[in-house]
């Protein structure tokens, strides 16, 4: 429908932070590590055909590659891996894997070396096309992907950028330099392309055309990982370096010191460094920005290649696939600083908020003092899938951002988030399908894209907002294509928005309080919408609300081929002023309108299709001599007189007050005699007004 996509358009996410780099460094920074922390096997895949060279997690599906293995499709749950599908070209060796959300793509070596891409239905792995070969001497190869390109290290073809269509691939250009030597691996942080070389570490930027080469330089390497501010690699032939990266040099900072390892692969994410050593297992570090603190190893076999997904490390072997997750000792409240005294920190006093989550107990409280934190971010697969209590001092010195995408997914039942102050990202609070009991009290949303996004399938169930202020952002509350029940919302401040609350559902809204509501220069500060024909939305109650300076103030609204999509909605004690319409309803019967105040608005309140609604003792002075337009008959103005002081402080309630009424009260109760007729119109007119106020009409 027009009018829903209009208002979809609404919502559409602006981010208002720059692009600027994930900066593990300084979400990372670790100078303590918990004793209660250990590195521990969920799962062994043996291969008896050959080794496991590398793998990836696409958010679903865990893919490894190997020779002569090919490409493998697993499943996970639990930590425990189920292989769906196999694909092999024995003439190949499956070296490098990665993908784009919707192809994976794999780097082979024969006599050259190539890309082949792939798709994944959840049960087939199906072979679409590959590259033309490119010049190759010891069969070094790594691939690495974002949405738009593909990024082949391809030994002595250099760096090749590729595009793929889903039916074939183009190359867009080309690097070799031979004072780098061989390339061997290859990384993006979505700015920098950073590449492991025989000779040097050799580092790009990409403007979507033409490579740029920024640096080149520091000790040969196997493989690398970078951010944009460090860069960590594996020599291939003993320890992991940290560097520092100011976008044009490398600075030495510490190495992992394992004079005897054979390092050859890295990879960074969620506060950790994996490094591959080779015989020697699996290793993970934390990095504070000067040096390397090892966290647990695990020696099992010769690691070729290691991953992290955010919940599991991954072990590329000789002829095994191994899982390993971290354990930590639990404790009931966690506390962050993130510039104490070295000496504060212990097991349950941390430095940022995904330790805190790893060693805070189920039920237990994360209490966080002053500094600047980076929440958990989706990006990383990470979610709140603990009921935990976090507790913040609610001043814009503590205060929470995402250098990715969301400060905090919360996923799951009982989270309480308390005096926290978000500032700049793109979504503060995403709550997915799982997530219920969640309360959000005294918290400040500023610069933000969407304060809270509800994107489960499902009904959110007991949803509680009390004491909020967001400004200076774009949406307020998002719940779209899914359903609430009971939801308590009070006591909420919004200005300099667009929107404030969206309620665009298809499963139906009941049981839910808006009150205390203050909008200020917010062009929709609250619009309720059903758009499915068979569902309700019922026992809303708008009440003590005060709207000033929108677009169109409150709209209910519910899709024109729905019969009766609400009931026993109770707008009521609101003030809405200097808006282009304060009111508007559409295809919302069986609701009631009282005691509101419509003032200085283009139109005051618009019905249509709102058959058996009430609207009565409201305060209507507004512009254009237009305090209410409605197209039916059975829209209700008025109730039986009943004892009792109205809007304008007469003894009797009965109809409206009506700026623009010009008849007479000859008995002295405070009711004209004469009745006051608004203004009827025709359907077309109708349609078009709420066209011109919300940019579509219904189809």
């Amino acid at each position: 429908m027009k009018l829903r996509n209009k208002l979809l358009s609404i919502i559409v996410v602006i981010l208002f932070t720059s692009t600027s780099v994930y900066s593990l460094g300084t979400f990372i920074d670790d100078i303590y590590k918990p004793s209660g922390v250990s590195l521990s096997e969920t799962d062994i895949k043996e291969n008896c055909t050959g080794d496991y060279w590398n793998v990836y997690n696409d958010g679903t599906y865990v893919y490894a590659v190997g020779y002569p293995t090919g490409l493998l499709a697993y499943s996970i749950s639990d930590g425990e891996l189920t292989l769906l599908d196999t694909h092999l070209n024995a003439s190949e060796e499956y070296i490098g894997i990665t993908g784009d959300g919707d192809y994976i793509y794999v780097s082979t070596v024969a006599t050259n070396v190539r890309v082949n891409a792939y798709s994944f239905d959840g049960s087939d792995l199906t072979f679409i096309n590959t590259t033309e070969t490119y010049a190759s001497t010891f069969g070094y190869s790594d691939v690495w992907a974002n949405d738009s390109f593909i990024f082949l290290s391809a030994d002595d073809g250099g760096l090749v950028v590729l595009t793929f269509d889903g039916t074939s691939f183009t190359e867009v250009t080309s690097d070799y330099h031979s004072n780098s030597g061989f390339y061997q691996g290859v990384w993006s942080d979505g700015i920098y392309i950073y590449c492991g070389c025989t000779n040097n570490v050799t580092i790009y930027t990409f403007n979507g055309t033409d490579l740029t080469r920024v640096y080149e330089g520091g000790p040969g390497s196997y493989d690398v990982w970078g951010n944009g501010t460090f860069v960590y690699t594996a020599s291939g032939s003993s320890r992991i370096r940290a560097y520092n990266f100011t976008g044009s040099s490398l600075t030495f900072l510490d190495d992992t010191g394992e004079e005897t390892f054979t390092s050859r692969d890295v990879y960074g994410g969620e506060g950790f460094i994996v490094a591959g050593q080779g015989t020697h297992g699996i290793y993970v570090y934390t990095f504070n920005g000067t040096d390397f603190i090892s966290v647990d190893n695990n020696d099992y076999g010769n690691c070729k290649g290691v991953y992290y997904d955010g919940d599991y490390f991954y072990n590329c072997d000789d002829g095994k696939l191994v899982v390993l997750e971290l354990e930590y000792d639990l404790y009931d409240i966690v506390y962050v600083d993130d510039d104490a005294d070295p000496g504060w920190y212990d097991d349950n006093h941390v430095q940022n908020i995904y330790q805190a989550m790893n060693v805070v107990n189920y039920n237990g409280t994360i209490r966080v003092y002053n500094g600047y934190y980076y929440g958990l971010t989706t990006y990383y697969g990470n979610a709140v899938e603990k009921s935990v209590s976090i507790i913040g001092n609610g001043t814009s010195d503590t205060f929470f951002t995402s250098a990715v995408d969301t400060c905090f997914y919360l996923n799951t039942s009982c989270i309480n988030i308390t005096d926290v102050y978000f500032y700049s990202c793109n979504n503060a609070l995403v709550i997915g399908e799982n997530g219920r009991d969640i309360n959000i009290i005294n918290t400040t949303f500023y610069n933000i894209s969407l304060c809270i996004d509800f994107i489960g399938e499902g009904t959110l169930y007991n949803f509680n907002i009390t004491n909020v202020t967001s400004y200076d952002s774009v949406g307020f509350f998002n719940l779209t294509n899914n359903g609430a029940s009971v939801m308590y919302i009070d006591n909420i401040y919004c200005y300099n928005m667009s929107t404030g609350f969206m309620f665009l559902s298809d499963i139906g809204i009941d049981t839910t309080t808006i009150s205390n509501y203050t909008s200020n220069n917010v062009t929709y500060p609250m619009f309720i919408f059903t758009d499915d024909g068979e569902i309700d939305s019922y026992d809303i109650n708008i009440t003590d609300c005060f709207i000033n300076n929108s677009d169109t103030g409150m709209v209910v609204y519910g899709d024109i081929n729905a019969v009766d999509p609400y009931y026993n909605v109770y707008i009521r004690n609101n003030s809405i002023y200097n808006s282009d319409v304060g009111l508007l309803l559409f295809n919302a019967p069986g609701s009631y309108y009282f005691n509101n105040t419509f003032y200085q608005n283009g139109n005051g309140t618009i019905v249509f299709l709102s058959n058996s609604s009430y609207l009565y003792n409201n305060y209507f002075d507004n512009i254009n001599d237009k305090n209410v337009l409605y197209n039916q008959s059975n829209i209700y103005m008025n109730i039986t007189k009943t004892l009792g002081t109205n809007i304008i402080g007469g003894p009797y309630q009965m109809g409206n007050y009506y700026s623009d009424y010009t008849g007479v009260d000859t008995d002295d109760d405070g009711i004209g005699e004469t009745p006051y007729y608004p203004d009827e119109i025709p359907y077309a007119d109708i349609i078009g007004i709420i066209t011109e106020i919300l940019g579509g009409a219904p189809t």
